[in-house]
């Protein structure tokens, strides 16, 4: 008899380990993507993606089922989804968003003021007539991973659609108030200051709403690499003379 029972719960060992050997892969509708071990009462992996997606956004899911185990648990982004990537390149190039950081300038920003940033950028006065409440709303449901390839995509898109006049429009922006603007963004260089220098060029391109907030779309190093062959200002005018009541005095009165 012990041997009976025995054998019988070798087998129901055997089936409830071969059940384990289940992975669901979960994707959630707002993007997430993850996978997970099955269960022995859960051979379709509702339970287990529906716990997934409920606990990341409470949003509905689709569920594949593969049989084998899943190795590692692991979340990986989907790609970005259309509209997502024209919110966010609408709040790059043309609103501004600065989605640069870390001690060069040179990363994409990887915390939630990435988000804040570009919602924020919908709230442009030149965004009339753009549904501003759904761009915001797509910014503000996309996970942080999804978003920051958004971001990528949109920076890319960016630069290849200005790469023939970017350097030109900067040259000419410079060149305006009589060189002042030259030498103003020379001293910002020099300090470093490269969101100073995309402001200041988006103020002077205010007449182009699309081209004024390009520079958004450049990290540090194409920006420097522009300054350097923008190169140094012109030497300010010499000062006019003195006015005085008979006009501009060119020297010392002369002696009687």
């Amino acid at each position: 008899m012990r041997r009976i029972w025995f054998f019988l719960f070798a087998i129901c060992w055997t089936n409830a380990s071969a059940a384990q050997e289940l992975c669901c892969e979960c994707k959630c509708n707002d993007g997430l993507t993850a996978k997970r071990e099955g269960t022995v009462l859960d051979s379709r992996c509702d339970t287990t993606c529906g716990s997934v997606c409920n606990a990341h956004n409470g949003t509905n899911r689709i569920v594949s089922i593969k049989n084998g185990s899943c190795q590692a648990a692991s979340t990986t982004p989907l790609p970005p989804d259309k509209a997502l990537l024209e919110h966010v390149y609408w709040s790059i190039a043309r609103g501004g968003a600065s989605v640069f950081a870390g001690p060069l300038n040179e990363d994409i920003k990887n915390n939630e003021e990435l988000r804040q940033i570009l919602m924020n950028a919908q709230d442009d006065t030149s965004a009339s007539g753009r549904n501003q409440s759904a761009a915001r709303q797509s910014i503000q449901a996309a996970p942080l991973p999804v978003l920051r390839a958004a971001v990528l995509q949109a920076v890319q898109r960016c630069q290849s659609e200005n790469a023939s006049h970017v350097f030109q429009d900067l040259q000419w922006a410079a060149g305006q108030n009589q060189n002042r603007n030259w030498r103003e963004l020379e001293a910002k260089f020099k300090n470093g200051g490269f969101d100073d220098i995309r402001n200041s060029f988006r103020i002077w391109q205010q007449h182009d709403a699309g081209r004024r907030a390009i520079l958004y779309c450049y990290p540090s190093s194409q920006i420097t690499e522009m300054m350097n062959r923008l190169g140094s200002a012109p030497a300010a005018p010499a000062p006019k003379p003195p006015q005085t009541r008979d006009g501009p005095r060119e020297g010392p009165p002369s002696k009687m």
